[in-house]
């Protein structure tokens, strides 16, 4: 059995939450599967936002929209051959992505000012609770006004916060308390990437402090349990009836029917 990671990250204890043999294919024996058509084109707009917000972090000022493109451009072309598109054809999808970043940089770009160019996609290290493990956070981008900021590409127009991007949010800023950094607000900025594109941001409200904790208590007992389950070398499937346990929405569904646990 392959050695269990030193650290745990949020998306890892969610993929735990949601099929321990998912994420024992994905973490333990670090299988990877093609990743969806929508994942390429968030993937690609984030590693523009990124760009977009280190040079404004180092220098204050936005670099020229079409040098933001290009870097999306760049990122898709990498990344799109792997990528499994189903119905949708790869530029048409691009398309999409393309025309939501740049409503993004016409229209809330100038909204942002990182602390600095190390403000973005700033790693946070912290030990867990009673487990011989870290917890590894990377926050999208930090503000000089002391706001966190996540970014999401959707399909559609959400009206409330996912509740586990709350958390990592709320996480984010009980991490920085300890390490005496002040934050003053939270934010969910949403590139919608459809045919007439949407930008809009979500403010979400002040962590409470025994929620963050419990939450850091909680993936520390997560943690626990994965050391448990290598030690055991058993991975519980998802649960009976879960729409992601299919062939449709789980890349490792052939896999995991041949193995046996």
């Amino acid at each position: 059995m392959p050695d269990l990671p030193d650290h745990l990250s949020h998306s890892q204890a969610l993929m735990w939450l949601r099929c321990q043999r998912q994420w024992a294919f994905r973490y333990l024996m670090g299988l990877k599967v093609p990743p969806a058509g929508a994942v390429v084109v968030g993937s690609a707009a984030h590693g523009a936002i990124e760009y977009l917000n280190k040079i404004k972090g180092a220098e204050r000022k936005a670099p020229p929209k079409d040098e933001v493109l290009d870097v999306y451009d760049a990122k898709f072309e990498e990344e799109a051959p792997d990528a499994i598109w189903d119905e949708e054809a790869p530029a048409e999808a691009k398309d999409r992505g393309y025309r939501s970043l740049g409503l993004y940089y016409d229209t809330a770009a100038e909204l942002v000012q990182p602390a600095g160019p190390e403000a973005v996609e700033e790693k946070l290290i912290v030990p867990l609770p009673e487990v011989d493990a870290y917890l590894h956070s990377i926050v999208d981008a930090r503000t000089e006004q002391g706001e966190i900021l996540d970014y999401k590409t959707t399909s559609k127009r959400v009206s409330e916060a996912p509740r586990d991007a709350t958390l990592q949010l709320w996480l984010y800023e009980h991490i920085y308390s300890l390490k005496g950094i002040p934050i003053h607000g939270r934010k969910l900025w949403y590139l919608v990437c459809t045919k007439k594109p949407e930008v809009y941001s979500m403010d979400i409200d002040a962590a409470p402090i025994r929620e963050a904790e419990r939450w850091l208590r909680t993936l520390a007992q997560i943690r626990a349990s994965m050391v448990a389950a290598v030690e055991a070398g058993r991975f519980l499937p998802a649960p009976p009836g879960q729409y992601w346990c299919s062939p449709k929405w789980c890349g490792y569904w052939d896999l995991c029917q041949k193995e046996e646990w």
